[in-house]
């Protein structure tokens, strides 16, 4: 509901409010509560595991999320508001459905998990013991990697001032080049681009180019692509044996999109790599998509409405994938009026297969899927990636229901890319055989 607008309107119509007041939103702050007697689910017996398994990678200490849930004293203070983001499917972010293909990394609570936790929270949160679980997993200060990585390059080599208001049109992205002087291929195993700022930094993008050969490669994930960071994403381990290449003697090039948010700022962001033993890789790991750039939402202005349409449909699908490729992982891509994503695999002979469908798209958890099993692919398939777009009063994120929007770069503008995650054998047959 949009409260005010509803109450004026039925004002005017002479009718009575039917919300006259309000309730100030925020976080549920629980106070002490009084433990009922007769309970036995408490946080070191029931909800430690839970939270461990779901929800501790972020909420913990130098993580994303705003408090811990390590301890037991401070996780009962949020139960409260725990409680509500289970509800409300906020939390874990979590956006796609279990209708297709098994993911490795889903963060979502099974229906016994979620009475334990709201049963726990109406008991007053009780502590219990200390949980019987191992020590959590040590991790470098500051990084997401399993370890401490083996080389860390500046995104910029002093921070970059971030003024207070883009204007109109936004900040333009800019680009930086690093020169890491490889002499030699090298392996990545892991990675991370670790934002100076995510308040002001909407996205980090890491390219691996060819002196002289800017123009034909760079920005292109089927040629160069190495990582990225965007909003709520998280580091995903890559499966033994596999590696992204950096070539000998390329340079890395950032594409950084800075995003003001009303007071200036100063930003220095970095990427961390874990390298491997050449010996030890059997699989290179590539990224490629699927994406539309003719995108055009109508908005309400064109419509003679006073919004755009809630279901718009668009769809893209990719270039055949290499012989001997096994796809690994997707990471769709849209802006605020995203709404749903969804992967098709297109094998000749087949008939389509939904591999991954995300219904509730959300721009601040923009969510790398992994496959529990890697999909061989038969020569010649083709990913086809359908995006729906909400320009409608009733997706509260929309920044203007009237206006017509395409393709660009601005949060306010769309993008409809599905990228997909591929390996292939580092003895392999480069050909496609298209259909």
């Amino acid at each position: 509901r949009r409260d005010l607008r509803e109450a004026i309107d039925e004002l005017i119509a002479g009718q009575e409010v039917s919300v006259p007041r309000t309730e100030a939103s925020g976080c549920i702050i629980s106070r002490t509560k009084v433990v009922a007697p007769d309970t036995d689910i408490t946080f070191g017996t029931h909800i430690a595991r839970i939270l461990r398994e779901k929800c501790v990678d972020c909420h913990r200490d130098d993580e994303l999320a705003p408090f811990s849930l390590v301890d037991g004293e401070e996780a009962s203070c949020w139960a409260d508001m725990i409680v509500e983001v289970i509800r409300e499917d906020r939390m874990p972010p979590w956006h796609a459905d279990s209708a297709h293909e098994k993911l490795s990394n889903a963060r979502t609570l099974t229906n016994e998990e979620k009475e334990l936790i709201f049963k726990w929270a109406e008991a007053g949160a009780p502590v219990g013991p200390k949980p019987d679980l191992p020590p959590l997993p040590a991790k470098p200060v500051g990084w997401q990697l399993p370890r401490d990585p083996d080389l860390v390059l500046p995104v910029t080599f002093a921070p970059v001032n971030v003024p207070a208001d883009g204007g109109r049109r936004g900040l333009r992205y800019e680009w930086y080049m690093q020169t890491p002087g490889f002499t030699e291929d090298k392996w990545v195993t892991a990675a991370e681009l670790r934002p100076g700022n995510r308040e002001v930094v909407h996205h980090i993008l890491a390219f691996a180019v060819k002196p002289g050969e800017e123009r034909a490669t760079l920005g292109r994930a089927d040629v160069s692509y190495l990582f990225g960071y965007v909003p709520g994403a998280r580091f995903e381990p890559l499966p033994p044996g596999h590696a992204k290449r950096i070539p000998a003697g390329h340079n890395i090039y950032f594409q950084v999109h800075y995003t003001p948010n009303g007071t200036a700022q100063k930003v220095q962001s970095h990427m961390g790599l874990v390298f491997a033993d050449p010996k030890d890789i059997t699989h290179e790991i590539k990224t490629s998509s699927a994406r539309q750039r003719r995108l055009f939402i109508p908005g309400g202005r064109r419509l003679g409405k006073s919004e755009g349409p809630s279901d718009f449909p668009v769809e893209a699908i990719s270039d055949p994938l290499p012989n001997e490729a096994v796809l690994l992982a997707f990471s769709p891509h849209m802006h605020l009026r995203g709404k749903s994503f969804s992967y098709e695999l297109l094998s000749p002979g087949n008939e389509p297969r939904t591999l991954l469908n995300v219904p509730k798209y959300d721009f601040n958890w923009q969510n790398t899927y992994v496959l529990d099993k890697p999909i061989a692919l038969s020569p010649g398939s083709r990913l086809r990636c359908k995006a729906v777009y909400d320009n409608s009063l009733g997706n509260l994120s929309n920044p203007d229901p009237l206006a017509d929007v395409r393709f660009g770069e601005q949060t306010w503008d769309e993008m409809m890319i599905g990228f997909f995650h591929y390996s292939l054998p580092l003895k392999h047959d480069d050909s496609t055989n298209e259909e």
